[in-house]
């Protein structure tokens, strides 16, 4: 037989070696199909890494507890093993008994694993081989730890978005399906969230014969804005229904005074248009506490009705000012959320308040419905591409010929 060529023992034993380590990695491999299960991952965890090294003891340490394969028999080895694993830098192996116990401490500790024990009350020192099975036994134990917690975190999370879903879906509901009929005026309004809960808000009400209408914008995202979004409709509807018909100040003023407290409590704030549009006179009421955008189209130009005083949920008590226009026939309302203006294209580059009123302007015909679909459809295409990355919400009050 040529010299450094191993014989056929040596070439059996190699084998024999490889095929045990074959057979304990895919052993400790199907501790990670239990994983889901802690307890029973760790128990059978505990009693393959106990026979794979024929030690007497074999230990899981916590911070609190100690799962054991023999729990009489470690006490006294975990008592040391506990010791040294305090003292041993994470990834490094502490061993005692000269030799004969082994405290492998994992590369990246957490809070419900320290450190993993291996003993032999009696016999030879673990060999290199069983050293590098102690390793796989720590990995295997980090590894069905992470697979646990990444199982129940996605538990949690998806239980939190059927919640956030479930609230989402309650609170647009809150969005009035269809404006009320009121002869002598056309309107349309959508609100297309940016994500599963949105905080734009629109709410009207038929009354006398007039118009009453209110758009806003939460600050925020999410089911928060939504929560305070649900609220401000119910008060704007109260408000709508408990004024002297066509008072757009003192409707306002109760709005903001029922949401003002609870509001600086939950740190929000809330821009608002609330409005009011007499079909017979064509007057129309608006009162602007800090929303944009708000304009008036007529005779194929449009003017923006800028904000009259703060959002809602700055200061306390403020007077909110009205603005009064007269509305021909033909002439438009067009009032929107910042989603429509600030939305941006491939390029970085927002549509910006001069081009949307552009789209406004060139609409002159047809109902508000088309009108309303035609500038959606434009701020949809200038950000294709681009995820949305706030609401866009268009309410659209269009005043028909008076019979």
């Amino acid at each position: 037989m040529t010299t450094g060529t191993p014989d056929a023992p040596e070439i059996m034993d190699a084998l024999v070696t490889a095929l045990d380590r074959l057979h304990a990695l895919r052993l400790l491999a199907s501790v990670l199909d239990r994983a889901l299960d802690p307890t029973q991952a760790r128990a059978r965890l505990l009693a393959i890494a106990a026979d794979l090294t024929d030690a007497d003891v074999v230990a899981v340490l916590g911070p609190d507890d100690v799962r054991a394969a023999d729990p009489d028999a470690a006490t006294g080895v975990v008592a040391r093993a506990a010791a040294a694993a305090a003292t041993t830098a994470p990834g490094r192996v502490a061993v005692l008994d000269g030799g004969s116990t082994v405290v492998q401490v994992p590369a990246e500790p957490d809070d419900d694993l320290r450190a993993v024990v291996v003993s032999r009350t009696a016999g030879p020192p673990f060999g290199t081989g069983e050293l590098d099975l102690v390793d796989v036994v720590v990995a295997t134990a980090v590894m069905a730890r992470t697979i646990w917690r990444l199982h129940t975190t996605a538990v949690e999370r998806a239980a939190v978005a059927r919640e956030h879903e479930a609230a989402s879906t309650v609170a647009q509901a809150v969005l009035a399906p269809a404006p009320p009929v009121v002869p002598g005026l056309d309107v349309a309004a959508r609100s297309v969230p940016a994500h599963v809960a949105g905080g734009d808000l629109y709410a009207f009400a038929e009354r006398d014969g007039g118009l009453w209408f209110a758009v806003g914008d939460v600050a925020g995202k999410g089911l928060p804005a939504a929560v305070v979004m649900s609220r401000v409709i119910a008060e704007c509807l109260a408000a709508f229904t408990s004024v002297e018909p066509g008072d757009v100040e003192a409707a306002t003023q109760r709005v903001d005074r029922d949401v003002h407290d609870w509001l600086v409590d939950i740190r929000r704030f809330v821009t608002l248009a609330v409005g009011h549009v007499d079909p017979a006179s064509g007057v129309a009421r608006v009162c602007n506490a800090g929303h944009s955008p708000v304009l008036l189209g007529a005779g194929g130009r449009v003017t923006p009705l800028r904000a009259t005083s703060p959002p809602l949920g700055v200061l306390p008590g403020l007077a909110h000012a009205v603005r009064e226009v007269r509305m021909a026939p033909g002439d438009t309302l067009w009032v929107g959320s910042d989603g429509l203006v600030e939305q941006e294209d491939a390029t970085g580059g927002m549509l910006g308040y001069d081009r949307f009123a552009a789209l406004c302007a060139r609409w002159s015909r047809g109902t508000a419905a088309d009108g309303l679909a035609a500038v959606l459809d434009a701020v949809a295409a200038h950000g294709r591409g681009v995820a949305q990355s706030d609401d866009r919400t268009l309410v659209v009050v269009r005043r028909e010929a008076w019979a």
